[in-house]
């Protein structure tokens, strides 16, 4: 789903069941809303594949359904221009592997760095004024016990 580079291009699919016509415009093809439709697949599904787009183009799919055209960004977008913006082709070359990566020195655990308190103040609940019942305090967190240091 989405966008997927490859080494000819990018393929483009998306989940659209009730439209009549889907294409995607973008700065490959300088936002032309019929050179690149998507062909119907099972299940409301559409695609296609378009030879030269790559990452970091930008990019909008086009629904079309009973005369009217809606211009939708990707669900699966992984970057976009800004929330009302444009989705953008990704780049899957960057490597996410750090071989050499080691904690700083003197770093512990985040369980021995901090320990759960209870910093809520007491709940106070008051019994409707009608009834005998005196007043009681909830104190959160009474019932649990302090980790010990």
């Amino acid at each position: 789903m989405g966008a997927i580079p490859h080494s000819t291009g990018t393929t483009f699919r998306v989940w659209a069941p009730h439209a009549e016509e889907v294409n995607v415009i973008g700065t490959f093809n300088d936002w032309s809303s019929k050179s690149h439709p998507l062909q119907p697949e099972a299940d409301g599904y559409w695609a296609t594949d378009v030879a030269g787009a790559k990452p970091g183009d930008e990019y909008r799919f086009l629904l079309c359904n009973n005369g009217q055209e809606l211009s939708k960004n990707d669900p699966y977008a992984r970057e976009v221009t800004h929330s009302a913006g444009n989705s953008v082709v990704p780049n899957h070359d960057f490597d996410w592997e750090d071989d050499h990566f080691e904690m700083p020195p003197g770093t512990r655990s985040l369980s021995t760095r901090f320990m759960w308190a209870p910093s809520t103040p007491p709940i106070r609940i008051s019994p409707a004024p009608s009834t005998t019942l005196s007043r009681s305090w909830i104190i959160c967190g009474s019932w649990a016990s302090m980790p010990s240091k």
